[in-house]
């Protein structure tokens, strides 16, 4: 088990300069407080920082300006600043990692090897991806929206997967682990390999066909005029992606420029922001007054001028965030555009070489004519017979890789875990009083868990914990904190609501820290910590803004000095 802990969440809004802190014990904190004070908006902010999409209330989520939670994973300790829609990753001394402004290609990759969260899964496009975070959270949360409706249900855009839900369920219960995604890749790539085998093979095939038939009694000789065409035609596409070529560069002067001139105003910004930062320092190490250089008279220096700067500052910082933003989007569009230059120069260089190559074929008609139609065909038959053994060599490792997958998904294996589901569920469904949910409806731990009334959100609470006790032995990802938002549903008598508080209480997986939302936790003692939440529809506090600020300040700095590679750039 590798757990991955949520230590503490700084929330801030500049707009209104109010703030929350919100410290998690390791093993438990019972978020508490009646309807409407915010328990769920302060949940799901959690996985707003780790650019996962939680179902939050627009008003919230535009009046966060900046979300900094610190976590650990395994003995290791991070940090993670969410503005906007940029992300920076620090170490435990709040040195940057890394800093994104795309989640599935940046920030979720960078999470990913992280938390060790190997799977691929297809996404819409097509094209084989690591998975957003939002899917590694997912076995983790029920929200209080339609989790308690629908399992695995608890989070925005997953239709962005194809297909995702039985694939990644079997990943998380450990029937296809890391392992298998690693060797799955292999097996994807050995397969590649053979696909270009197979189409070398069959070309060679078709050349010793032809020049078999061919050379029974006729002799080898160049149609001119044919070869007179296919100049032209080659020409006429050699003109073209010149043609193609300079429209990229000008789309390259163009996008450079656009670059110089936002890093001017980020330069200019950034003076700005200096000279602001020197007054700040100057005045934060000046006693309570400051002597006038001309008269001697003696001035005070309020914390209301000292806090001004700051503000001042924090404005400029958030322009200089927005400009790096700007920066990295016209970097990848110039890393776009050179690949795409540098793809036609490619064509154009293989137009340019069948030309030549062409050109050449009339200087060697006598040289081919005077040639042994016999060593020709030995020649062609030798590379047939090689790439044929190619193939054969391919498709012995593809059989080895392939038995290696299907030792995963063995019969024996699947039955072994679905059966340890099963029992967990059974117990957990007579725990709750869940009487009417057959053992046919969950035929196996993919199963989707429809039952009537009051009974439909215990029956999804005893699947949600048979799958997490599944896990805490076989997961080969991180263990991620348990988050139960708002249990008690669908009017639960008072009965079972006392069933459900103790039920969470006393099945919470071992060395698992849990996070729970509710109004009225009916005196169970849980032993970590409890946040009380008292204001309606005020979960940011006036009193708390200065501190927040304080505390990230210096890492909201350090994302704004923070240079990320340009990967792939000229």
């Amino acid at each position: 088990m590798w757990p991955f802990l949520i230590k503490r969440l700084i929330l801030m809004s500049s707009d209104t300069e109010r703030a929350r802190i919100i410290d998690f014990h390791p093993r438990t904190t019972v978020i508490t407080g009646e309807n409407d004070t915010g328990k769920s908006s302060l949940i799901k902010s959690i996985y707003y920082a780790f650019g996962a999409e939680p179902r939050m209330l627009k008003h919230w989520k535009e009046s966060i300006s900046r979300v900094l939670v610190h976590f650990s994973v395994g003995d290791r300790e991070f940090s993670i600043l969410r503005s906007g829609s940029s992300y920076t990753i620090f170490d435990k001394n709040g040195t940057p990692l890394d800093s994104f402004t795309s989640v599935t290609k940046g920030l979720g990759i960078h999470l990913a090897q992280l938390l060790r969260f190997g799977i691929k899964l297809t996404a819409q496009s097509g094209e084989l991806i690591t998975p957003p975070p939002a899917y590694l959270f997912l076995p983790f949360y029920v929200d209080q929206d339609k989790g308690w409706v629908e399992t695995w249900n608890s989070f925005e855009k997953l239709q962005q997967i194809k297909n995702w839900r039985r694939d990644l369920i079997e990943y998380h219960v450990g029937l296809k682990p890391n392992s298998y995604y690693e060797i799955k890749g292999k097996h994807l790539k050995v397969k590649e390999q053979m696909a270009e085998a197979q189409a070398k093979a069959k070309v060679l095939k078709a050349v010793r066909d032809q020049i078999n038939e061919k050379y029974q009694e006729v002799e080898f000789n160049i149609d001119l005029e044919a070869f007179q065409e296919e100049i032209k035609e080659l020409l006429v596409l050699c003109g073209e992606l010149q043609k193609a070529s300079e429209k990229i560069k000008e789309k390259l002067v163009e996008l450079y420029n656009t670059k110089m001139e936002v890093e001017s105003q980020i330069e200019v910004v950034g003076n700005a922001l200096g000279e602001i930062n020197s007054d700040y320092k100057f005045l934060e190490k000046l006693d309570d007054h400051v002597d006038c250089p001309t008269c001697g008279a003696a001035y005070n220096v309020s914390f209301a001028e000292i806090f001004g700067i700051a503000l001042d500052e924090g404005k400029l910082e958030e322009l200089l965030q927005k400009l790096q933003g700007e920066l990295q989007e016209v970097n990848g569009k110039i890393a776009r555009i050179s690949g795409e230059h540098r793809e036609h120069d490619i064509e154009t260089a293989k137009v340019r070489a069948l030309l030549e190559k062409k050109r050449e074929q009339v200087q060697l008609k006598d040289l081919i004519d005077s040639e042994s139609k016999k060593k020709l065909k030995a020649v062609l038959q030798g590379n047939l017979t090689e790439a044929n053994l190619k193939t054969v060599e391919i498709q012995q490792e593809i059989d080895g890789l392939k038995t290696q997958l299907d030792s995963f998904t063995s019969r024996e294996k699947k039955a072994e875990i679905n059966q340890e589901f099963k029992t967990l569920m059974k117990r957990y469904l007579i725990e709750l009083s869940v009487a009417g949910l057959s053992e046919d409806s969950y035929p196996d731990f993919t199963a989707r868990i429809h039952d009537q009334g009051s009974d439909q959100p215990r029956a999804v609470l005893a699947y949600v914990f048979s799958i997490l006790q599944v896990m805490r032995q076989r997961a080969s990802s991180a263990y991620c904190p348990i988050v139960i938002d708002s249990p008690i549903q669908q009017e639960q008598d008072a009965v079972n609501h006392q069933r459900i508080i103790e039920f969470i209480r006393r099945n919470q997986p071992e060395d698992s820290q849990l996070i729970l939302g509710v109004v009225d936790t009916k005196n169970v003692d849980y032993g970590g910590s409890v946040v009380t939440l008292n204001e309606k529809r005020r979960v940011l506090r006036e009193d708390e803004f200065d501190q927040a600020m304080a505390e990230a300040l210096p890492f909201i700095r350090a994302a704004l000095e923070f240079r990320p590679p340009e990967h792939g750039l000229l």
